[in-house]
């Protein structure tokens, strides 16, 4: 079994990616593990009636078919999974996914929480049957007061520097900024057309628009001979800022992983990673990047993005 340094020493900082969510992730897994007073109340709020037991936590498990839970605790007549995000909202499909693996699990009492930093609306008449329930980060903080285990103590003050301690409210900064939301997703929309134009020339198939912002994504998507191709604006969960990148998706196992393996790392895109049993090679930069005298380039973000595509053209 790996020490709790161990496991966050996985999420060291790097200067492409940030960790916040698994870094946390890790601390909470500790402490409902660790933290006797904490783990009663918290599993209290969830279900009163679940006998408590010190519980055991797995975090971060992979299943190649349902993906990547944050957080798993069995009990011996209990199972809740914790999906927890910080920053970046619910990943596409995300939660069905772990819905299906719950119901995969013959386990009867069967707990379902999505952890969040700010409000998300979600159907929970999607998960009734797995209890499900949203949870706020604020909540957490609520439950670890007062308590005497020194990780606890440390991720209390944790959760108030990064504002997570209390309910999260409009301010005067959001109030502001709603005067200019239709002007910015007009500019989006604007470098999604060019985008659009991009693909439309040199792909055959139809070239569709992709806007999600609650999902974490904005851009244009088409199929191409070895799978999807998407450019535009990225938010992932492992970035603290928003990306302009470039990504094509493939079936796990496909005829062509290998040929997209060779491609990716000879133009230094990032490892892939496996979602649902799909395959994502990614390149992209920092939106900051591309900002000069505090404007957005728009010609310097499509002439990257362009620039990479042109390197990978051979998989149309």
């Amino acid at each position: 079994m790996q020490s709790f340094f161990q496991n966050l020493y996985k999420y060291k900082q790097s200067e492409q990616r940030h960790q916040k969510e698994n870094f946390i992730t890790e601390i909470l897994s500790y402490c409902l593990e660790n933290d006797i007073v904490f783990g009663k109340k918290f599993l209290n709020k969830i279900d009163g009636n679940i006998l408590f037991q010190k519980p055991t936590c797995r975090t971060q498990f992979l299943d190649t078919k349902f993906g990547k839970p944050d957080i798993l605790i069995e009990l011996n007549n209990t199972i809740i999974l914790i999906e927890c995000k910080v920053d970046a909202s619910q990943g596409n499909n995300q939660l069905n996914r772990y819905a299906q693996y719950l119901r995969k699990q013959k386990i009867r009492n069967k707990h379902f929480i999505f952890l969040t930093k700010y409000f998300e609306d979600v159907n929970n008449k999607l998960f009734k049957d797995l209890n499900f329930r949203s949870m706020r980060w604020y909540e957490v903080f609520e439950l670890l007061q007062p308590s005497s285990n020194i990780i606890s103590k440390e991720f209390s003050k944790y959760l108030i520097e990064q504002k997570m301690s209390t309910k999260i409210s409009f301010n005067k900064a959001d109030i502001s900024a709603l005067k200019y939301i239709n002007e910015t997703v007009a500019k989006m929309d604007e470098f999604l057309v060019r985008l659009e134009e991009l693909l439309s020339r040199q792909c055959k198939n139809k070239v569709v628009q992709d806007r999600n912002t609650f999902q974490g994504y904005y851009g244009v998507y088409t199929k191409i001979k070895v799978g999807v191709l998407w450019l535009g604006f990225y938010q992932f969960d492992s970035y603290e800022e928003m990306q302009v990148g470039i990504s094509v998706e493939a079936l796990c196992k496909s005829q062509f992983e290998k040929q997209i393996d060779k491609l990716s790392k000879f133009n230094n895109w990032e490892l892939p990673y496996i979602e649902n049993n799909y395959k994502i090679w990614y390149n992209g930069k920092k939106i900051s990047t591309f900002f000069s005298n505090n404007t957005f380039s728009a010609n310097e973000a499509f002439n990257f993005l362009e620039f990479q595509f042109e390197k990978i053209k051979k998989l149309l």
